[in-house]
């Protein structure tokens, strides 16, 4: 089994294009990059809700 994966992980990841160590490093060490990330994360799931999209990081 691998370890418990946070999905805001993914999300970070898949939007900045980064793997997911860059976003746990950027996450474990409580960077600036972390949190501009997860804001522009809310940001364009709040666009892709109202366009019908599916949000970032999901499987549907």
């Amino acid at each position: 089994m691998g370890k418990y994966l946070d999905y805001r992980l993914k999300q970070v990841a898949e939007l900045k294009q980064i793997t997911i160590w860059t976003a746990r490093s950027w996450r474990d060490s409580g960077s600036k990059k972390w949190y501009e990330a997860l804001a522009a994360v809310e940001r364009e799931n709040e666009k892709r809700k109202l366009k019908g999209l599916p949000q970032l990081g999901c499987f549907h």
